[in-house]
């Protein structure tokens, strides 16, 4: 299945490497994921799953938008069901109904949310929160747990995280050298 992948990448919250994650996971399982990165994507990624740089969405005219739109649309028709998943900021790109879109959600502040939902909930047939009540890592209490297991359409599958790789340390080192 060719599943396109549409990260917000270069703000520091993981969203590329939650994608990447999820991915290569898929791409064990057979499946044919690719990675329209809005920001860099790192060339040693490239070699493990095919992905290239589209710029940000959000700082595009409408133009250039709904010619980006068109080129998801048509690289996820490849197979059927057509999908395409967002990581946790929604893409301002309108797709097509027969196009089904998940959002992939990180952790974020609970009151953030139910906004999510009513404001974007008919765009997405699927909401995937990156974590899990059983992790130590979940945010949320019992009872904002139990609220969100009442949406349909929302679910827990994670955590997600990536391994860093010695490359990625070496980066990470490098940049904190630089702000020292």
């Amino acid at each position: 299945m060719a599943i396109v992948f549409l990260p917000l990448n270069g703000i520091g919250l993981g969203h590329l490497s939650r994608c990447f994650a999820l991915a290569s996971q898929l791409r064990e399982l057979g499946e044919r994921p690719v990675i329209f990165a809005q920001g860099d994507y790192p060339p040693e990624k490239s070699d493990l799953i095919p992905g290239l740089r589209v710029g940000a969405i959000y700082q595009m005219w409408w133009p250039a938008r709904r010619r980006l739109g068109r080129q998801i649309a048509a690289y996820a028709r490849r197979t059927t069901p057509a999908v395409v998943i967002d990581d946790t900021h929604p893409a301002k790109i309108d797709l097509p109904d027969d196009i089904h879109r998940v959002l992939l959600l990180r952790p974020i502040v609970f009151d953030q949310l139910p906004r999510l939902r009513d404001r974007h909930g008919r765009k997405f047939r699927r909401v995937f929160i990156a974590d899990h009540p059983d992790s130590p890592t979940w945010p949320f209490t019992e009872e904002q747990t139990r609220r969100i297991s009442t949406w349909p359409g929302w679910e827990c599958i994670g955590p997600i995280f990536n391994r860093p790789t010695e490359s990625g340390i070496e980066i990470g080192r490098a940049s904190c050298r630089e702000r020292v």
